[in-house]
């Protein structure tokens, strides 16, 4: 579930769906139960919403795909690992507004570059599989849409995500 800020969730709203993707990484197991390691993943959104704050005005606000760069480390026990994780989001977000007293339409797409921080859980089924769930917060942008018309917005967004996977280890 994600919200626009800086007022614009009144037209933009607050995007919710599903959200599929891939993760890839590298960890370093050290004294016998802590691990550190790197992890990127890109994920495809269907999240999006829409509002009419009065008749005549609507708009539409997306989150169309996320990519995270982050660090994680945690501690093992036994098969489980709990973990955190935080570092580098970004995501492609869509506006678009129609003012019929206006005479406007416009949609904008924009990429928006922030920070990502999560915790979680991993735990090995198999010798080289593992099952993992995740909650993830990120906070991206701080940017304008439709710059230079009376429909121009300041916006950032801020999502939160809980996602499962499987996760094969080489």
């Amino acid at each position: 579930m994600g919200a626009f800020q800086n007022g614009s969730s009144n037209l933009l709203g607050q995007p919710n769906g599903w959200v599929v993707g891939g993760t890839a990484g590298y960890n370093l197991t050290f004294a016998p139960n802590f691990l550190v390691g790197v992890e990127g993943d890109f994920d495809f959104n269907s999240s999006k919403d829409g509002r009419s704050p009065f008749a005549g005005v609507s708009g539409n606000g997306s989150v169309d795909n996320t990519l995270t760069i982050r660090a994680r480390a945690g501690v093992t026990v036994d098969r489980a690992l709990l973990f955190v994780t935080g570092g580098f989001a970004g995501s492609n977000t869509t506006a678009s507004v129609n003012n019929a007293f206006q005479g406007f339409y416009g949609q904008q797409s924009k990429f928006l570059a922030g920070w990502a921080l999560g915790a979680g859980i991993e735990f090995g089924v198999a010798p080289n599989l593992s099952a993992k769930a995740e909650y993830l917060f990120t906070s991206v942008g701080g940017d304008r849409y439709f710059d230079f018309s009376a429909n121009a917005l300041q916006t950032n967004i801020d999502t939160s995500t809980i996602r499962g996977g499987l996760n094969y280890h080489f």
